[in-house]
C-alpha cells in the first residue's frame, strides 16, 4: 500500500471535514425548519433570505385581498435584487409603489430561478472578439408570503430579455453562453394578479 504524503493527507481530512460540515448544515435545517425572526424589515440581505428559510413576523400579512400587495424580486442566482427593474412604462404608474416599495412595506417575495435552459435566440459579441451563443432562460419564481414564508405561488417564465451583458465570466475550459431572463413586462404579467389582484 502506498503512503500518503502530509499535504495529502491534510487535504483528505479537509475535504471529509467540509463534507461531514455541509451534510450536517443540511440536515440541520431540515430538522429545524425555517427561523422566525421578529426585526423589522430594512434591507434586501434580510427579504433574500425569505427564498432560503427565514419569515419576519413584524412584516404586514398578504391576505389575498385588499391589494395592492408591495413585492421584491430576487434573481436567485446572482443573489440580486430586481426590484429596481421592476418599474418603468410597462408598470402602471397607479400601482408602481407595490412594485418598487419600501422593505418594511413588502408582503411578498419572488425567489427567480434559472430552472431550465431552452433554444439558441441569438448571438453575444464582446469586445474581445469572442462570440456567445444567447439560449432562453427559463425562469422560475416562487412566491413567498414575507411574515410567513408560506409559498403562495409558482410560475414559470421563459426569458424574453436578451440583452448581452458587457462582461462574460467563464471557467476555463467551459464555452461561454448567456441565458436570457424575464422582462419586466414578463415578470409584470406573470405576477400582476397576486401584487393587485
Amino acid at each position: 500500500m502506498k503512503k500518503l504524503g502530509c499535504q495529502t493527507t491534510i487535504l483528505l481530512l479537509a475535504l471529509v471535514a467540509g463534507g461531514l460540515w455541509y451534510g450536517g448544515n443540511l440536515a440541520w435545517k431540515a430538522i429545524r425548519g425555517d427561523v422566525a425572526n421578529d426585526w423589522a424589515v430594512t434591507l434586501d440581505d434580510q427579504l433574500v433570505k425569505v427564498c432560503e428559510d427565514t419569515y419576519y413576523t413584524t412584516a404586514p400579512a398578504y391576505t389575498g385581498t385588499a391589494a395592492p400587495h408591495p413585492i421584491a424580486v430576487y434573481d436567485l442566482g446572482e443573489k440580486t435584487p430586481r426590484d429596481e427593474l421592476l418599474i418603468g412604462p410597462d408598470i402602471p404608474a397607479a400601482t408602481s409603489k407595490a412594485w418598487n416599495p419600501a422593505k418594511a412595506d413588502v408582503q411578498l417575495v419572488g425567489c427567480a430561478e434559472k430552472v431550465a435552459d431552452g433554444a439558441e435566440i441569438g448571438t453575444c459579441e464582446f469586445d474581445s472578439g469572442i462570440k456567445a451563443p444567447v439560449r432562453t432562460g427559463v425562469w422560475e419564481v416562487r412566491l413567498r408570503e414575507v411574515k410567513t414564508r408560506k409559498e403562495i405561488a409558482t410560475v414559470r417564465i421563459d426569458g424574453k430579455d436578451k440583452t448581452c451583458p458587457l462582461i462574460k465570466l467563464v471557467k476555463e475550459g467551459e464555452e461561454p453562453v448567456v441565458y436570457s431572463s424575464p422582462s419586466v413586462k414578463q415578470y409584470y404579467d406573470a405576477l400582476k394578479q397576486y401584487v393587485e389582484g
